[in-house]
């Protein structure tokens, strides 16, 4: 019998290439189990090295973390069916112009909806502010930023708003540290959030959608400094 791999939090992240800050951030997600302690050691098996091999899979494929989570949280296991059946590769029908409507559809729509900042992320690797790649490398284990290759995507207005503040001159390693601080605040709202809907009993698909943009616009309001009337 083969004896089970016990690696430290060096050892893992040195066998992912992920820095030990997001293997952290994975387990407090829920994308992995903890490590078991040895005195004041933690431990990790070869099973929490598959799983984050096996989720950097998934995100090759354009699976989010947040549906990476879900599907966990399920109990559904992450293996290389699943990965098949997350490929992002639009399909057609025979004989038609539309595109199937099956299983992930919605999550290619949101696909539409990004836009690639790869090039406006560049910057960092020249002036290799540590400050700043740590930030990016957060929201990447969040899923605000989704690694695929050599490209980075996020939604529009993120990239948007990240573009438009470097047209005033405002540096990206900025735009990343504000965005990174808004990522850890959202915890407790996201918190509110589902507190909210259980409270009320709402069912309706679109009641997170509409909760967050309430967040982001009372955000938005006092960051642009203004008062209730």
């Amino acid at each position: 019998m083969q004896k089970e791999q016990r690696l430290t939090l060096e050892d893992l992240s040195a066998a992912t290439g992920m820095t030990a800050r997001n293997v952290r951030a994975y387990q407090t997600k829920g994308l992995i189990p903890p490590p078991t302690r040895q005195g004041r050691r933690s431990v990790y098996s070869g099973e929490h090295l598959r799983r984050l091999q096996a989720i950097e899979r998934a995100r090759a494929r354009g699976a989010s973390l947040s549906l990476i989570a879900s599907h966990l949280a399920e109990g559904n296991p992450l293996d290389d069916d699943t990965l098949i059946g997350w490929d992002p590769t639009p399909r057609r029908p025979p004989g038609t112009g539309e595109a199937a409507v099956a299983p992930g559809a919605g999550r290619r729509t949101g696909r539409a909806r990004r836009t690639d900042v790869a090039g406006m992320l560049a910057t960092l690797d020249q002036q290799r502010d540590p400050a700043a790649r740590t930030s990016l490398e957060q929201l990447i284990a969040a899923g605000v930023f989704q690694l695929e290759g050599r490209r980075v995507y996020t939604a529009r207005d993120l990239a948007a708003a990240m573009t438009a503040l470097q047209r005033q001159g405002l540096p990206v390693e900025l735009a990343l540290g504000v965005a990174e601080r808004a990522m850890t605040a959202a915890g407790p709202i996201v918190d509110a959030v589902r507190a909210t809907l259980a409270g009320s009993g709402a069912t309706a698909a679109t009641a997170p959608s509409h909760l967050g943009e309430i967040a982001v616009c009372v955000v938005r309001h006092v960051v642009g400094g203004a008062r209730p009337g």
